[in-house]
């Protein structure tokens, strides 16, 4: 199998058969969907048996306890053979030719070993907010990459045995784990690029705006601080860590001023 996509799943009854869905119903159709349930305790084990008897792509990793998304993630890795790992979360949606495209670029441009997508939001009712997440695209200097986050975690098709060589994600850490692997990734010399084009709708719930609390941000800040020092970024990748750790302490209404104002600045874009 040259392609497996991952999903780690934790009580997520509410929004996991639409994910699940929108990876069964992709134009590429050659792939293992590898779902690692982390110690649920609603009703997802449910939905991944159901489902899982409809689809033979689909495979199941029932672990008895939480042990949070890098764990899981790992524990994916090591189930899986595949050349190519494909991330997805259980809460997003993928569009229809989002794995086709992804495909299709890995395979022409083998130098890259890590591709995202633009992702766009949307709310907890499915609805699309209009919010765009565009990412830096062309491979430039690695360092330029790093900006709060080269890639969209749930967008990410890598090579598998490039990140297997990196040990996977980091256990100790249970936020930005992903911040965390991608720079190991560019500083172990491997490439990362995004495609221009919006192949994920990207959910934003109450539990994404508490990941993206003061504490997360700082967290989010020692990693980021610690990788720019570890692949000799420039100034503008520190101001990159350090500006989403100060917005977060800002009122709400302070924080939409200054997005508005970083999306002239930030590679990302809005």
């Amino acid at each position: 199998m040259k392609l497996c996509v991952l999903m780690a799943t934790y009580n997520d009854e509410r929004y996991l058969q639409s994910a699940l869905d929108s990876i069964l119903n992709q134009t590429y159709t050659d792939f293992e969907l590898l779902v690692v349930n982390d110690g649920s305790t609603d009703r997802t084990v449910d939905i991944l048996q159901h489902c899982a008897a409809r689809d033979a792509r689909i495979r199941v990793v029932n672990c008895e306890a939480n042990g949070g998304l890098a764990r899981a993630l790992n524990i994916g890795l090591a189930q899986t053979r595949a050349q190519l790992v494909a991330r997805m979360d259980a809460d997003d949606i993928a569009l229809p030719q989002r794995l086709q495209r992804q495909m299709d670029y890995l395979q022409a441009h083998p130098e890259i070993d890590v591709l995202g997508t633009f992702s766009e939001d949307i709310d907890e009712s499915g609805r699309r907010t209009g919010r765009i997440r565009r990412m830096p695209v062309g491979v430039r200097k690695n360092a330029d990459l790093v900006w709060t986050n080269p890639v969209i975690h749930p967008t990410v098709v890598f090579r598998a045995d490039k990140i297997k060589q990196l040990a996977g994600y980091d256990e100790t850490l249970r936020r930005r784990q992903d911040y965390d692997l991608w720079f190991r990734v560019v500083a172990s010399g491997m490439k990362i690029d995004n495609l221009p084009e919006v192949l994920l709708l990207y959910r934003e719930t109450a539990e994404t705006f508490r990941k993206n609390s003061a504490t997360a941000m700082w967290q989010q800040a020692k990693i980021g601080l610690r990788g720019c020092r570890k692949i000799g970024a420039g100034p503008v990748a520190y101001m990159g860590v350090v500006v989403p750790l100060i917005t977060s302490l800002l009122p709400l209404s302070w924080r939409r001023v200054a997005k508005r104002v970083l999306s002239k600045v930030d590679p990302r874009g809005s």
